[in-house]
């Protein structure tokens, strides 16, 4: 009876050890039909602490400018340990700074990678990558805005690129301006966590570069009444001061207990 009990709990502790790292890619980490041209590209990717992510379950993405996946990859077997053999698709023969991605199956989260991939038709990169992979970095958790279909009120949660500055401007946003909805005219109106309205006719998503060049920064000081705001963070340095908090729903205003990505703060 002992051991059939033992026997028993060693399968469940299996079968729950299975499901506490089976992920399942986002919908849109896949990669369309009917690209002309393809490149390989070879990785390992290291966590902040100088680990590998190389579980079985995770998955390596590279994206273009708007968000669509060109490729995505599980690790596999190599002769110096698990690396990620990337294949790459693309419409031109040239392409430069496509982002990357990597989802931690151990973790479970989603970071960006520092490097991006300037992309070239046939290329394979590194040429000796199956035994000389490229060592890739984590700079953080993703910064990219995921938009709903219709207004979106989001916010920067550190600084980024110029270009993606000037990507986030071309999406018309609006912020708050002596109590009047005011259009952003250049990139020196957008401020790490401050909130903007952002108005998008499909769900997609806007990828953002983090500067690497600016290791800390400054948020909003909230003043007294309403402020417009956005948190990366459930303790933001401004939570003590909030009396008042709504967040967007898609469709209207709720209050919420919790700082959000884009969030109205009413101080006294």
């Amino acid at each position: 009876m002992r051991t059939r009990l033992f026997f028993c709990l060693m399968v469940l502790a299996s079968a729950f050890s299975w499901a506490e790292v089976r992920i399942e890619p986002p919908e849109d980490w896949e990669v369309g039909s009917g690209y002309q041209y393809n490149m390989t590209y070879y990785a390992q990717v290291l966590r902040a602490d100088g680990t590998y992510i190389d579980h079985a379950e995770s998955i390596l993405a590279a994206f273009d400018a708007l968000g669509v996946c060109r490729g995505a990859i599980n690790p596999i077997e190599g002769p110096n340990g698990r690396l990620f053999q990337l294949g790459i698709a693309g419409d031109s023969v040239e392409e430069l700074g496509l982002v990357l991605k990597v989802l931690d199956a151990v973790t479970g989260e989603t970071y960006l990678v520092q490097e991006t991939v300037d992309f070239i038709s046939d290329a394979v990169v590194p040429e000796d990558g199956l035994s000389n992979p490229l060592q890739l970095h984590v700079v953080g958790e993703d910064v990219s805005l995921q938009l709903e279909a219709g207004w979106n009120l989001v916010a920067l949660t550190r600084p980024v690129t110029a270009e993606s500055l000037g990507r986030l401007l071309a999406e018309v946003p609006m912020r708050v301006e002596s109590n009047a909805y005011v259009r952003c005219a250049s990139v020196e109106d957008f401020q790490v966590g401050v909130g903007y309205w952002i108005f998008s006719e499909t769900e997609r998503r806007i990828e953002l570069i983090p500067d690497m060049t600016q290791s800390s920064w400054n948020g909003p000081e909230l003043v007294k009444g309403w402020n417009l705001v956005g948190a990366s963070s459930d303790t933001p340095e401004w939570l003590p001061l909030a009396k008042y908090m709504f967040k967007w729903d898609g469709r209207g205003y709720e209050p919420t207990a919790k700082p959000a990505l884009g969030v109205w703060v009413y101080r006294e």
